[in-house]
C-alpha cells in the first residue's frame, strides 16, 4: 500500500512557518518556529538518550523517542502553538483533545495514525520512560533557546525560568530520571547565569 505521503509533508513543512507563540508574546523577534523547536527536541533527545543508553541507567527505546520527539508538537501545524499562559482560557483537556483530533486528520492517509497517535500520548502523559524523555528534551530545548535569546539582549524572559524541581516534579517515573534531567537543566542554567546575569 503507497502511502499518501505528500499530505502528510505538508503539514510537517507548515511548522517551518509558525513562530512559537510564548516567544512572541514576550516580544521576542523572528522568534523560533515550531520545526525548529522540533529539531532542538529531537537533537536533545537523541544525544541525552545515547548517554542513558551507554551508562545503563534505565531501558530506553531511542528509537520510539526520536519518533515521539518528531511529532510531539506536529498538531501545531494545525490549530498553533498555544501558549502556556492561554492555555488557562482553554482548559487542558480541550487543548488535549484538540491536538489529538488534528493528529488523527494529519494522518488521515495513513496506515500508522493509531501508531502516531499512541506515541504522542506517550508524550502527553509521560507514560513511558521515552515519552518523559521527550517531555525532558522539549524543557530542556526551551531553556537553551531561553539562553541564546538572552544572550542576544532580550531582557523580558524571566517568567521562563524555573528551578528544576518544579519543571521536573510532575515528570513521573523514577527519581533517578527526575534526577538526571534535572541535573542537565541546571547545568546549563548555572552555566548561563554566571556568564550573562
Amino acid at each position: 500500500m503507497t502511502e499518501n505521503l505528500d499530505s502528510i509533508f505538508y503539514y510537517s513543512t507548515m511548522m517551518k512557518f509558525l513562530p512559537r507563540a510564548g516567544w512572541l508574546m514576550k516580544g521576542v523577534k523572528n522568534p523560533e518556529s515550531l520545526a525548529d523547536h522540533s529539531f532542538g527536541v529531537a537533537f536533545s533527545t537523541m544525544m541525552m538518550g545515547k548517554e542513558i543508553i551507554q551508562d545503563g541507567r534505565w531501558e530506553l527505546d531511542l528509537e520510539k523517542a526520536i519518533q515521539i520527539a518528531l511529532i510531539h508538537d506536529l498538531a501545531e501545524s494545525l490549530i498553533t502553538d498555544i501558549p502556556s499562559p492561554m492555555i488557562r482560557f482553554f482548559g487542558e483537556k480541550n487543548k488535549y483533545n484538540a491536538e489529538k483530533a488534528a493528529l488523527y486528520e494529519i494522518f488521515s492517509s495513513s496506515i500508522w495514525a493509531d501508531e502516531m497517535v499512541s506515541l504522542w500520548e506517550e508524550f502527553e502523559q509521560n507514560s513511558t520512560a521515552e515519552g518523559r524523555l521527550v517531555r525532558a528534551a522539549d524543557k530542556i530545548d526551551m531553556v537553551l533557546q531561553l539562553c541564546r535569546y538572552e544572550e542576544a539582549g532580550n531582557r523580558s524572559l524571566d517568567d521562563f525560568w524555573s528551578d528544576s524541581e518544579t519543571i521536573f516534579s510532575g515528570l513521573g517515573g523514577s527519581e533517578t530520571e527526575r534526577e538526571y534531567y534535572s541535573g542537565i537543566y541546571e547545568k546549563i542554567k548555572s552555566r548561563h547565569l554566571r556568564k550573562y546575569m
